[in-house]
């Protein structure tokens, strides 16, 4: 317990937190993030991935071929990356929480996890079906494990999970694609383009629930990639690094100068691969490993003196991330669902791109304005009061 609480730079950190104690350049990460992954959720909500070829290319100029391939190698699974990570470091945000409070750790973070499980159960049913906060919720768990581990061990684990395993998954005898997540996707247009707001939900339970024949190379990546960047993410957040950016510039250079021309060389080495072989499943890696240039990168540039508006700018939505993961997928249901607006399947990758950044953007201001009399968001506000089962002050 003790060298989470008593890492290096937490003295530093008020150059870059509010009254509060929050690291505004962490919320204004979690924030970018957000962005990447909502853009990417929505895309998928528009049904494009449900068309057949000669349906795709009525929809689909070159101009939408470009911008569905950019949006693959560089925001595709990177932003989920970088959201895992930042969990894993906020975990070691709620153990220092709870240590200065003395308040009880574990059950708080067991029930902390209990509701955000909920959480995921709600947004797999109602607004989006590809929900992450269950694996969050599950995985999660694993972190108290991991908490009793020193640095070293730590790493060394973190760094098996995200780069070794993916190349022993690939040249094993398991399936690289999911059958679990294939479905027809007329079947798919079908339900999402029924007028029956229900017709939706049981849709998406169908497609988060579905059966798996077989577990996959996709499938077994999604966990052990999500728990190696939580481990990565606790290991970050006792040495303090994101605590101090300042003190540890050296070090965040080094990994960005590192992971982003390598991560690159990954991912457009994965996007050539054949569909569903082997080399293409090795250099799943490139997908973290891009994500921490990223994160590195961001963070020196984001605690630059003159990103002080950049940050101010972002941090809300970080700071009510919850909600806005939660809005944003409903928000893409009203645009592109039967029960909705009924644009399924009828949007190209462009148009969904500037969907997606007005969605966001909308979030965005409301976070700013809903911040001015509140504490925390709506969601936010509801995991903090069945966490500690208190009816906890909302308003400033």
């Amino acid at each position: 317990m003790q060298d989470a609480s008593s890492s290096p730079g937490r003295k530093t950190a008020q150059t870059v937190s509010e009254s509060s104690g929050r690291l505004v350049t962490v919320d204004a990460l979690r924030a970018i993030a957000l962005l990447g992954i909502l853009i990417i959720n929505i895309r998928s909500i528009s049904g494009l991935d449900f068309l057949n070829a000669e349906t795709l290319a009525t929809v689909q100029g070159g101009a939408d071929r470009l911008a569905a391939t950019t949006l693959a190698v560089l925001v595709k699974g990177k932003s989920l990356s970088a959201f895992s990570f930042l969990f894993g470091f906020s975990f070691t945000l709620f153990l220092d929480s709870c240590l200065r409070s003395e308040r009880p750790f574990l059950p708080l973070y067991l029930r902390r996890l209990f509701v955000l499980l909920c959480f995921g159960l709600i947004n797999a049913a109602f607004f989006y079906w590809g929900d992450i906060l269950i694996n969050y919720a599950v995985l999660g768990v694993l972190l108290l494990i991991a908490l009793r581990l020193p640095q070293l061990p730590v790493l060394v684990l973190s760094l098996v999970l995200l780069l070794v395993l993916p190349t022993v998954m690939a040249l094993s005898d398991m399936p690289v694609a999911d059958p679990g997540m294939m479905y027809e996707g007329l079947k798919s247009l079908a339900a999402y383009s029924d007028p029956s707001f229900w017709r939706t939900v049981e849709h998406n339970l169908e497609r988060f629930f579905g059966p798996s024949e077989e577990m996959s190379v996709v499938r077994l990546w999604r966990y052990t990639d999500i728990l190696g960047l939580f481990l990565l993410g606790l290991w970050t957040g006792r040495a303090g690094v994101l605590h101090d950016v300042s003190r540890h510039r050296r070090f965040l250079i080094s990994v960005a100068a590192v992971a982003i021309p390598v991560g690159l060389f990954m991912e457009l080495s994965r996007a050539l691969a054949p569909p569903e072989s082997p080399p293409q499943a090795a250099f799943m890696a490139g997908t973290p490993v891009l994500a921490m240039g990223y994160i590195a990168a961001a963070a020196l540039l984001l605690n630059l003196a003159s990103a002080e508006p950049v940050r101010r700018f972002f941090a809300p939505a970080g700071k009510m991330a919850l909600t806005v993961y939660l809005m944003s997928g409903l928000a893409g249901e009203i645009i592109f669902y039967g029960w909705g607006f009924n644009l399924i399947g009828e949007v190209g990758t462009m148009g969904v791109l500037g969907i997606s950044i007005l969605v966001y953007a909308g979030l965005l201001g409301l976070c700013h304005l809903w911040l001015r009399p509140f504490r925390y968001g709506p969601w936010e506000w509801l995991w903090r009061c069945l966490t500690y089962l208190q009816w906890l002050p909302i308003r400033k």
